[in-house]
């Protein structure tokens, strides 16, 4: 049976919504996006 994985698209979306979420209400943990 193949798993099946995300696309670049699907993960992409995913990390650009949790990113501006990131930014508007918990400013103070943006900088574990770039650790």
């Amino acid at each position: 049976m193949a798993t099946s994985y995300p696309g670049a698209v699907q993960v992409g979306s995913y990390f650009v919504v949790q990113y501006y979420q990131v930014l508007q209400q918990q400013l103070e943990l943006v900088h574990r996006f770039y650790s």
